[in-house]
């Protein structure tokens, strides 16, 4: 079966979403979560066709409705200081991840995804929050313009909660076997939903 074919039958419903990387139990649009402290919620609403994270401030009733979610949302969770949300979206071919963080008084985000650009198709398979950082692990699948695959890897990297900054990249091969396997079982996100 050929990439145009699976997305015809997933559009039919005659595969399943995770078949293609991404699960099946995607966060609903209009879903609120409210911080562990209680003091901001996230709503995903729509604003001139667009869907945003919408972070509302519970004791001065400010929203600020700047960061948008360009796809499908798979996973999101405040973290246990009330100072940053953690994101998993759907994107083309498998997943990234995005970190929003309040900083001098502004939400901001950083969409994490393997560095060193090259055409690749990524998926996170693996999230786990930490008190201080997230840590990710994507399978990568390097790919020739032509969409040939050149090689299959696991890329591991933590991000700052606070700056949003990535470090400690990892890069370890893998065979397209491993690669399979590894797409083939829903994703582990540590704390869960």
């Amino acid at each position: 079966m050929n990439r145009m074919q699976l997305w015809i039958y997933l559009l039919l419903g005659l595969v399943g979403p995770a078949l293609l990387g991404f699960s099946e139990e995607a966060i609903p649009r209009g879903a609120s979560f409210v911080s562990p402290d209680g003091r901001y919620s996230v709503k995903l609403v729509e604003i001139d066709g667009q869907w945003r994270y919408a972070i509302k401030d519970a004791q001065t009733g400010a929203v600020d409705d700047s960061i948008v979610m360009p796809t499908v949302l798979l996973y999101l969770h405040w973290t246990a200081d009330s100072q940053s949300i953690v994101a998993v979206e759907h994107i083309a071919k498998g997943s990234t991840g995005r970190i929003i963080y309040l900083k001098d008084g502004k939400w901001r985000d950083v969409e994490i995804r393997p560095p060193n650009g090259g055409w690749m198709e990524y998926t996170i398979i693996n999230l786990e929050i930490k008190t201080d950082r997230a840590h990710f692990r994507f399978v990568v699948r390097h790919v020739k313009d032509n969409g040939i695959p050149i090689d299959y890897m696991f890329c591991d990297l933590d991000v700052d909660l606070a700056t949003g900054k990535i470090s400690n990249i990892t890069w370890t091969s893998i065979n397209e076997a491993q690669e399979a396997a590894s797409l083939a079982r829903e994703p582990t996100y540590t704390p869960s939903m």
